[in-house]
């Protein structure tokens, strides 16, 4: 069955309304957000294959300090995309552009971004800067 296009665009918009965007109850560890970055990055490429995302969770990566710090610099430096490139990659992601903007995220402090094996997107921001 071939689908119009503007029905399919309307389709997406309705199911990206109900897209809950997770309030963060508990900050995960600096342990569980390496072990997330170096198992489920996505790349910028996966990223633009994002179509209908799962609860989306924003976890922010301010609190990391000294070692800490250095070892999530060395994961997100092992990441196949940068920052730039992941930034992009959201951006041009009509489902999670429009998560990011419900939840007043502002794309620019955008570092990463994960998926686990449900589906649920897990954006990651604030990198402290040195």
């Amino acid at each position: 069955m071939n689908v119009p296009p503007v029905l399919k665009a309307a389709v997406l918009c309705i199911a990206l309304a109900a897209t809950p965007v997770a309030a963060q109850e508990t900050t995960p560890s600096a342990g569980e957000i390496l072990a997330d970055l170096r198992q489920n990055s996505l790349s910028a490429e996966e990223i633009l294959g994002v179509d209908a995302p799962g609860p989306v969770t924003v976890v922010s990566l301010e609190d990391f300090k000294g070692s800490d710090l250095q070892r999530l610099e060395e994961v997100l430096g092992g990441t196949e995309d940068g920052f730039a490139e992941v930034q992009t990659a959201i951006e041009r992601n009509e489902a999670l552009e429009i998560v990011g903007q419900r939840g007043d995220l502002p794309l620019g402090d955008l570092v990463a971004a994960t998926r686990s094996e449900t589906g649920e997107v897990t954006l990651y921001t604030n990198i402290p800067r040195r």
